[in-house]
């Protein structure tokens, strides 16, 4: 539907302009400037845009590695939604620690040998893919236990850290820290994963009413786990 309206748009903005081009231009010099103005209205920002775009996604987006850290076993994850499956760790490190936002209460979830073991939780159907490169066999489960605030791990991975910043209005060219790693204890940042975010003509998001959530997205390849590894190193990394 919303598709049919934005067709139907485009098409009577043309037949108007073509015919109000028609009707006041004399000229055949003074139609082709008009046609060229009638094609600029709804593009213009776009024929900006996507140079201005590809500038900061070529020279500024990705991810920059301030400080490394070895031997890193595991890592604080911030407050998270859980209701009853307790968070998985991830696959190249020990355990994850993170807090419940409904409660306050902290939790680490870590890696069991034995799946026998009482308290034993097993990924998701939909999560096993994930280790079938890291585990030959039977994918292990995990456990979970509870946390006081000063045993938390130092090495907090922050996703989308509320960090975004409006670089400019027109064209509209947005950069936010996808991923920003830290470390709590010296209040340092040790990694960024930065991303830029073009939402693409003006025409295209007031037709839609939608602003924001047509943009495009780079760096196009890449993701926050290989800023992870290459920032926390585990010991099996």
């Amino acid at each position: 539907m919303i598709q049919i309206l934005v067709i139907f748009g485009a098409a009577i903005y043309l037949l108007l302009g073509l015919l109000v081009i028609v009707l006041v231009a004399k000229s055949t010099k003074g139609r082709i400037i008009g046609i060229i103005i009638l094609a600029l209205i709804p593009s213009w920002d776009v024929i900006i845009g996507y140079p201005t775009f590809w500038y900061f996604c070529k020279f500024k987006s990705g991810m920059k590695i301030y400080k490394t850290v070895e031997n890193v076993e595991g890592f604080y994850v911030g407050e998270l939604r859980i209701k009853r499956t307790p968070r998985m760790p991830n696959k190249n490190y020990k355990y994850i620690d993170y807090q419940v936002e409904e409660t306050g209460e902290f939790f680490r979830s870590y890696w069991l040998n034995d799946a026998s073991s009482e308290g034993c939780y097993k990924p998701k159907k939909k999560d096993e893919y994930k280790f079938k490169e890291s585990f030959d066999q039977e994918i292990p489960c995990f456990a979970v236990k509870p946390l006081q605030p000063d045993e938390v791990s130092r090495y907090e991975v922050a996703y989308q850290p509320n960090k975004d910043q409006r670089i400019l209005a027109i064209p509209t060219i947005d950069k936010f820290i996808y991923t920003e790693i830290n470390d709590r204890h010296h209040n340092e940042t040790l990694g960024i994963r930065v991303m830029y975010r073009w939402n693409r003509g003006w025409l295209r998001a007031t037709l839609l009413n939608v602003d924001g959530s047509l943009g495009t997205l780079c760096p196009f390849k890449g993701n926050s786990e290989v800023l992870i590894y290459n920032t926390l190193k585990s010991k099996d990394n």
